[in-house]
């Protein structure tokens, strides 16, 4: 999560990382 979070510094992007990781 910590990773994705740092990968995708957008906000929106962000949420789809961790929905896509979920």
């Amino acid at each position: 999560m910590g990773k994705i979070c740092s990968r995708d510094k957008r906000p929106f992007n962000k949420r789809k990382a961790l929905a896509r990781h979920l």
